[in-house]
């Protein structure tokens, strides 16, 4: 284990000759950067100063050993940007827009990189995409498109041979399951290695042709390898791991990966009087918590700190963290659970995986004697966005189009809100509407507007096969920062946030209505941009999960010795 001063450490580069490492790190106050350190002697030194709120995904360093390509969130746009920099330090040089997993080419000429599912790097096919770009930013070009593998609960990964002509693939089936694939850049002919009945995380193409790999096969995430032209598997590590984000020096003797848990516990803050208590103390994966509305209980999502362990739960517990007990039902994957406003049931998102399909579900489950759960909507539904009555709920899709809708909890009527490549949420009880249209994606727009004559529930049980509110007024301009989407807590009726905002480190409350803005005094430990969570009904408390991670650098040599 190599001696680093970071606990939440993301995928790291190795050198040629196995003497240096770059890697992403957050430092105490959850600000990334990338690191630069021998790997014998340590003494990790910040390179970038860039630094982020955003893990970043990953920091390789050229096979010549002078440069290092990493991801970085642009804060204006959203996506991911490729950045290549000195392994000295200094300034560095936006290469490419919208791509992850950045890696070099053998030549040290090139940087390839993936687009796929997530809008920071969504593809314009609706597949995952592998691109590579030149070192100077030029020739960006698609190298291929996936169009077997699929996106829901995907894990994704590649590397390039070591003589370039090739790819290591790691692709996701429908049943979120991964294989390796072994992908001809010139032909585009490819060819089956390993995997299918087991989930992956990372992979590396060794000097003497063996592909090391992160899989969970032996039932915890180990690292395996296997022969490139075919074989059969071997295990190299054991134990609980998690195993993952994995380089191999240039002449194959060392090997370095990263043992990565994600951990969070839920806290409870006033802000009254800005201190926050915390309420669990699991070293489990506890995200997305929301208080009811009468501000007595607490729901929340927990799952493995094993990335690759598919499976969560939503559970309920008093707010002093007593009485917890799990609420859906076992061997489910549920996700952001919403109370109603009357504080009876609890809606969440549900995924399934059969042998030929993955099914997305928003289900409502009874908060205080929870049975059967009640499906409310199926496949094409995957964004959960709240409640606005006691038996309404507001969902959206972003696959293949950006489309929000009304359902009715009780009898299922759903009906498109606004139009295609409109991401709509209601507002103090649909009252007003916020609303991003993306229909020209040069000329974005974030509105909001006070809805006028029939209420967002009338249009639900009108004759219309859709939802075209009548405004009153003039729209109001919502900035990129305050768009609840991007960066704000909220509790379910949408109109406060509360926020990380101004100078990365201020917390802000804003409402959505009025355009107010108010500084707190607030410092709660652990609360970042970009979290989940909810306010009590009168707005006084937060409560949210300090998610983190709980990571270390790991060094093997003489692995084939």
């Amino acid at each position: 284990v190599l001696q680093v001063p970071f606990t939440q450490i993301s995928y790291p580069g190795l050198s040629p000759d196995g003497k240096w490492i770059a890697f992403p790190a957050a430092d105490a106050n959850g600000k990334w950067d990338i690191y630069y350190m021998h790997s014998q002697e340590g003494d990790p030194k910040r390179i970038t100063n860039d630094s982020s709120d955003f893990i970043q995904q990953v920091a390789d360093i050229s096979p010549d050993g002078s440069r290092i390509v990493y991801n970085r969130i642009n804060q204006r746009s959203n996506k991911f940007d490729l950045i290549v920099i000195s392994s000295l330090g200094g300034n560095g040089k936006t290469i490419a827009e919208g791509g992850v997993l950045a890696r070099w080419s053998p030549d040290s000429r090139r940087v390839g990189y993936m687009k796929g599912g997530s809008n920071q790097y969504l593809s314009e096919s609706g597949k995952y995409e592998f691109w590579t770009v030149g070192a100077d930013g030029q020739d960006n070009r698609l190298e291929f498109v996936d169009t077997v593998g699929v996106f829901r609960q995907a894990r994704f990964s590649w590397c390039f041979s070591p003589d370039g002509a090739s790819v290591g693939w790691i692709r996701t089936n429908d049943r979120a399951f991964q294989s390796i694939i072994i992908h001809n850049l010139a032909t585009g002919e490819e060819r089956f290695l390993v995997g299918g009945d087991e989930r992956m995380d990372d992979i590396s193409w060794t000097s003497n042709g063996e592909i090391i790999y992160s899989s969970n096969k032996s039932g915890n995430t180990n690292l395996w390898t296997i022969p490139a032209n075919g074989g059969s598997p071997r295990q190299i590590t054991k134990g609980s791991g998690p195993d993952i984000g994995m380089k191999v020096s240039a002449d194959g003797r060392s090997l370095l990966y990263l043992q990565q848990q994600r951990i969070g516990n839920v806290w409870l803050g006033s802000l009254k009087t800005g201190s926050a208590k915390q309420i669990t103390f699991d070293e489990r994966q506890i995200s997305n918590p929301m208080i009811s509305p009468d501000g007595r209980m607490v729901a929340f999502v927990m799952a493995d700190p094993d990335p690759l362990k598919v499976g969560s739960g939503i559970y309920v517990m008093n707010r002093d963290g007593g009485d917890r007990r799990r609420i859906t039902p076992e061997r489910e994957i549920a996700t952001f659970a919403l109370w109603s406003p009357d504080g009876k049931r609890i809606a969440y998102r549900y995924t399934e995986f059969t042998d030929s399909t993955t099914a997305v579900e928003i289900r409502v489950i009874d908060a205080l004697n929870p049975g059967t759960p009640k499906t409310i909507a199926r496949d094409s539904i995957l964004g959960l966005w709240g409640w606005i009555n006691d038996n309404t709920i507001v969902c959206a899709t972003f696959q293949p189009i950006t489309r929000s809708y009304l359902v009715s909890v009780d009898d299922t009527v759903r009906k498109q809100l606004m139009g295609d490549s409109m991401l709509a949420k209601p507002l103090l009880g649909g009252s007003y509407l916020a609303y991003t249209d993306f229909r020209d994606t040069a000329n974005i727009r974030y509105d909001i507007r006070k809805v006028a004559g029939k209420t967002l529930e009338e249009l639900l049980r009108g004759p219309a096969a859709s939802i075209t509110p009548v405004f009153s007024g003039n729209p109001g301009s919502i900035s990129r920062l305050s768009m609840p989407w991007v960066s704000w807590t909220f509790y379910d009726d949408f109109s406060d946030f509360i926020g990380v905002w101004k100078n990365g480190t201020e917390m802000w409350k804003y409402n959505f209505v009025t355009g107010k803005e108010v500084k707190l005094a607030a410092q709660f430990p652990g609360f970042r941009q970009g979290m989940t969570g909810g306010l009590t009904a009168d707005g006084t408390e937060l409560v949210y999960a300090d998610q983190r991670l709980s990571a270390k650098l790991v060094m093997i040599e003489n692995m084939f010795k």
